[in-house]
């Protein structure tokens, strides 16, 4: 086995893995997530709570503040299946039962002039949903997921689903709703995050994984055969003419068309949902590879015009932006 076609095997079986994961997450939509495989994000420890003693307090701007044990939110359930997408990528699907908080609100009377609702978790953590929202039938507050009491580390006893919108709005260990007259803002919101979290399909991780998945072809393609063209001996120099000018021309400049508006979409959602640009190992490397991508096509022009000088610059901006994409692939399939 030549190194060509090592190389060859080692760059399909790249893109299998990377195609499986974004299937995996395409195909897993429909799918139930068993409980015990359901991600867990969390501000601190879940709280040990005792339902004999516990209670879900409605006041604020009500009619009249009620106190509703957890056998009274038992007492008509209500099935909807919904999917959960955390802003970070993880995803779940379940089966949540509960009780439509439209009703639960009802039972205190919401007095004229209210505006939102705040629920309060009893591990410390807020977040706020319009009036409007919550008149919704499959917003619920969960007791039972899957068929089964609500696992601790997913809220027990009583959790807030709130379909189409990230799981910071999914608010965990619920003991306090908040009729309120103004706009609040909770905990990530207060750090900058989108009020609404609203979890658009375009800013989904399947379809984001799906645009890198090409643009690590391309840039795959292009790095090799500008690896050619190098006036340098290297790995590539003796590849057949098919991997010349032409290709590396074609693969480079899609490389740059897919990769810069894919990974500027993705600053635009970051920064809109956060309120900021991102900070992780993962985000720093996207930011430096779409920084050296740019300055490598720039480079591109005068090379385009004869001037050779430019030549070393564009290539080691090329294979740069190329490696600081794939480690920016690698530790965002690490965070998922």
């Amino acid at each position: 086995m030549n190194k060509y076609t090592i190389a060859l095997v080692a760059v399909v079986l790249a893109v299998a893995a990377v195609g499986a994961w974004t299937a995996h997450h395409l195909l897993a939509e429909g799918r139930i997530t068993p409980n015990d495989e359901f991600f867990v994000v969390s501000i601190a420890p879940a709280p040990e709570i005792a339902v004999g003693s516990w209670n879900l307090t409605v006041d604020g701007l009500v009619d009249h503040p009620v106190n509703l044990t957890y056998e009274d939110l038992q007492a008509i359930p209500v099935n909807e299946t919904e999917r959960l997408k955390c802003v970070d990528g993880p995803t779940g699907t379940a089966v949540w039962t509960g009780v439509p908080v439209h009703d639960v609100l009802a039972r205190a009377g919401v007095s004229p002039g209210a505006k939102e609702v705040v629920f309060h978790g009893a591990d410390g953590y807020t977040s706020s949903l319009p009036l409007d929202y919550l008149a919704r039938d499959d917003v619920l507050l969960a007791w039972g997921m899957n068929g089964e009491p609500l696992p601790r580390d997913q809220g027990y006893p009583l959790r807030l689903v709130a379909p189409d919108k990230y799981g910071y709005k999914w608010v965990k260990f619920v003991y306090r709703l908040e009729v309120i007259d103004h706009d609040y803002r909770g905990y990530w919101e207060s750090r900058g995050w989108s009020q609404s979290a609203d979890a658009s399909v375009a800013a989904g991780w399947a379809w984001h994984a799906a645009l890198l998945s090409v643009v690590a072809v391309l840039g795959g393609l292009a790095y090799v055969s500008g690896s050619k063209l190098s006036p340098s001996p290297n790995f590539w120099s003796d590849l057949p003419d098919r991997f010349g000018k032409g290709l590396h021309n074609v693969a480079s400049k899609g490389f740059g068309l897919v990769a810069v508006p894919t990974l500027v979409y993705w600053l635009v959602v970051v920064e809109r949902e956060r309120g900021s640009l991102p900070i992780t190992l993962h985000g720093v490397l996207g930011v430096a590879s779409l920084v050296i991508m740019v300055i490598g096509g720039i480079a591109s022009g005068p090379l385009a015009l004869g001037r050779e000088g430019a030549r070393p610059a564009h290539g080691y901006a090329l294979r740069i932006s190329y490696l600081l994409f794939l480690a920016a692939i690698l530790t965002g399939l690490m965070r998922i």
